[in-house]
């Protein structure tokens, strides 16, 4: 318990201090004026500096000097202090003794500060401040409260010295955390040295070195205990190793009464050109394992280089009986005003009764030239490696692709091609993507004619000639295209709405066969009111003719659709919907008329919702679903039900049920219970009791999981800091998969 209090007060640190103000380098010291003034000249208006009150002031230049009882303003800021001594063009103030800042991002007390008003930096001794959730985009629900002896940091590195942290805001805290010096690292993590953690004023738990990622999602610092089928009963635990300089590691020691011993480590490193993490980890037992991971970037002048590699070797959970290697790296280099990309990636998979191997390098260039012309070409050489037994099989293969497009004033240009070239000795290799080659023009009826037309009506025209692949022979056919598409256009009068749109292809083919395709979707909408409306759809589409090529093949549709929704009363809504296939008889179905949809909401006030959906199968002529969703809330309380009725088989497929806030005195519980009527029990339960501690909250989980994978279970115990976020599993599925109603508004 003492460890996760410390590990919980130590993420309020971590969350307080990666959201400080950026610190950078000042530039030079201002210096003292030498000259006495009787009275400060009036400073421009656009430095926002407002002198309000100072015993004494020296103005030289842009250089001013204020002593005794100093009150002055800078941009949004106000600023009291015993003296302060600055810039007005650089925007770079000392100030000293009872200082107090505040404004927007800015919130200090303390014996002297370093502040740049212009980006917000300070370099402080002696200070303290408090961090408010806005301030950092609301990632806590409180205030954090800081301070310490000095402080400084770089564009990546943030350092304080003699620091300490709560966000109890008693004037004697609960707890808080004290630390030898703290490094913070943004959006990566921060270390500890000499830790502390101090509660009603007395020191319960001291830490040489803490390493902790500044990321909600990464794994606590907690002892994990547990049980479960594969490992037996368990205990992992995770802790930080000090290391110089900015390289990071994180040591794992883990027991499984099934697996028996786990060692491992995850080792991070970082500087000016360098960033990657190395994760290496071994099971030692009646199962050996071992498992490596390497994450790497680096610059290489102005190119980019990304590496990664995976090792895994008869991983208990994923894979038991193999070994599987794969390698991914990337260089991107920009040259000459485009980019090229050189790739390769390796893979592997062994066991005792087989092996693949697979390989692919990539080669890509991107870039604009003048006149604006766009080229796109990416070359790939892969090959793939299987044996089993006396079993072989190999295939190398490279793709080749190229793309050439320009805009012009009446029209863009496009110039395709593709092609899949054998290497080795392929076995009916064919491929039914090639493009050897493909032009295309596209243009409109405005830019044709210069000018946008009246009302809005436009064309859309698009003209492609090239050869293709023909699937069914296996070979090359040439294709003329010609596709015409009119936008969808809008009329109103009154109540009334129209809207349609419409397109026609034709297309020509070197084997003598053609083929057009014609289509159109309308809609005729009346608003009878507020909430209240009826639509009429109709959509066609008829190819003609043939044609041999599988892209240009596209189905039959003759459906008129219609849906209605009537506001009853302020507190009811009603709604169906369905449609009519005037193809249903051709293709000898049952019934023309479509599945009939029908909905029904009831809000009668804030603290109560109802909502049902149901689909009537026209074809089985049932019921086959119906949803019931509602939410009853009084004040904290919340209850959410969710059940789906399965019509086709007489049950009840699901029924859910969820519980939010309910108190007692500082106690609250929440629960959640999933039914499966198919099943015939609880998929899962769920259990949540939280006591309030005021800065602090303890929490005790439940979660029993029949199904999914490494279903059972598990029971937890944390005391968090109540300011700051918190995971947990509540509410999920061993998947990973959120737990809800099931219905809502979306039918």
């Amino acid at each position: 318990m003492r460890f996760a209090l410390l590990c919980a007060a130590i993420l309020a640190c971590a969350t307080s201090y990666a959201h400080m103000p950026r610190l950078t380098k000042i530039v030079r010291d201002v210096a003292p004026s030498r000259q006495d003034v009787p009275q400060i000249p009036t400073i421009p208006q656009e430095r926002l500096f407002r002198l309000k009150n100072a015993d004494a002031s020296t103005y030289r230049g842009d250089e001013v000097t204020l002593t005794g009882n100093v009150a002055f303003g800078f941009r949004e800021f106000e600023v009291t202090c015993d003296q302060a001594q600055g810039n007005v063009k650089t925007e770079i103030f000392l100030l000293k003794g009872n200082v107090f800042v505040k404004g927007p991002g800015l919130n200090y007390e303390g014996k002297e500060l370093l502040i740049n008003f212009k980006d917000k930096s300070v370099q402080f001794v002696g200070a303290s401040t408090t961090i408010q959730p806005e301030l950092i985009k609301n990632g806590v629900t409180d205030n954090i409260y800081i301070s310490g002896q000095s402080g400084t940091a770089s564009e990546t590195r943030y350092s304080l010295d003699r620091g300490t942290c709560t966000t109890c805001n008693l004037p004697r805290p609960h707890y808080h955390l004290t630390a030898r010096s703290i490094e913070v690292m943004p959006e990566d993590r921060i270390i500890l040295r000499d830790a502390r953690l101090k509660i009603l004023g007395k020191t319960v738990l001291r830490l040489p070195y803490m390493s902790i990622p500044l990321d909600y999602r990464a794994p606590r610092y907690i002892p994990e205990m547990g049980q479960s089928p594969d490992e037996g009963y368990f205990i992992k635990t995770r802790f930080g190793v000090g290391l110089a300089g900015n390289e990071l590691l994180d040591a794992r020691v883990d027991y499984m009464t099934k697996l028996g011993f786990g060692l491992g480590g995850d080792f991070s490193y970082l500087d000016s050109n360098i960033r990657g993490t190395l994760r290496a980890y071994n099971l030692f037992g009646p199962q050996p394992s071992s498992t490596v991971n390497l994450l790497h970037s680096q610059r290489l002048g102005s190119a980019n280089l990304q590496v990664s590699a995976d090792y895994s070797n008869r991983n208990y959970l994923t894979s038991p009986n193999n070994t599987l290697l794969n390698f991914r790296n990337l260089l991107t280099i920009p040259l000459l005003g485009g980019q090229t990309r050189v790739a390769f990636n390796f893979s592997s998979n062994r066991s005792s009764s087989f092996r693949t191997t697979s390989q692919n390098l990539q080669v890509g260039d991107t870039r604009t030239w003048r006149g604006g012309l766009r080229t796109t070409i990416d070359a790939n050489l892969s090959s793939y490696d299987s044996r089993s037994g006396t079993f072989s099989q190999e295939r190398r293969v490279l793709e080749v692709n190229g793309r050439a497009s320009q805009r012009f004033s009446s029209m863009d240009a496009e110039l395709a091609y593709q092609r899949t070239i054998p290497i080795s000795e392929i076995v009916n290799f064919f491929s039914a993507t090639d493009q050897t080659p493909l032009l295309t023009l596209r243009t409109d009826l405005n830019r044709l004619s210069g000018r946008p037309s009246r009302g809005g009506f436009n064309l859309l025209t698009d003209f492609s000639l090239g050869e293709l692949i023909d699937a069914v022979k296996r070979k090359p056919v040439g294709r003329a295209n010609m596709e015409v598409i009119l936008p969808q256009q809008s009329l109103r009068a009154g109540s009334l709405t129209w809207n349609t749109a419409a397109r026609f292809k034709q297309s020509f083919y070197s084997d003598d066969t053609a083929q057009f395709v014609f289509g159109t979707d309308s809609n005729v909408g009346v608003k009878l009111g507020r909430d209240s409306a009826i639509n009429v759809r109709y959509n066609y589409l008829r190819p003609q003719g043939y044609t041999p090529l599988n892209i240009d093949r596209t189905g039959r549709s003759d459906l008129f659709g219609g849906d209605i929704s009537l506001k009853l009363s302020p507190t009811i809504l009603v709604a169906a919907q369905s449609g009519y296939d005037l193809l249903a008889k051709d293709r000898n179905q049952p019934s023309s008329w479509q599945s009939v949809g029908a909905r029904l909401e009831w809000l009668p006030n804030q603290s109560f919702s109802l909502r049902t959906s149901a689909t009537y199968d026209t074809f089985t002529q049932v019921w086959n679903s119906v949803r019931i969703d509602s939410n009853i809330i009084k004040g904290s309380t919340k209850f959410y039900v969710g059940a789906r009725y399965d019509g086709q088989r007489s049950t009840w497929g699901a029924i859910n049920l969820i519980g939010e806030g309910l108190r007692w005195g500082r106690l609250t519980t929440n629960f959640l219970l999933s039914y499966n009527g198919y099943t015939e029990k609880f998929e899962s339960r769920q259990f949540s009791f939280v006591y309030d501690m005021h800065c602090t909250e303890a929490l005790l989980e439940i979660i029993d999981n029949q199904t999914g994978f490494r279903n059972g279970t598990s029971i937890a115990f944390y005391i968090r800091i109540k300011a700051l976020p918190f995971a947990t599993p509540f509410g999920r599925g061993t998947r990973g998969q959120g737990f809800g109603t099931g219905t809502g508004v979306n039918f």
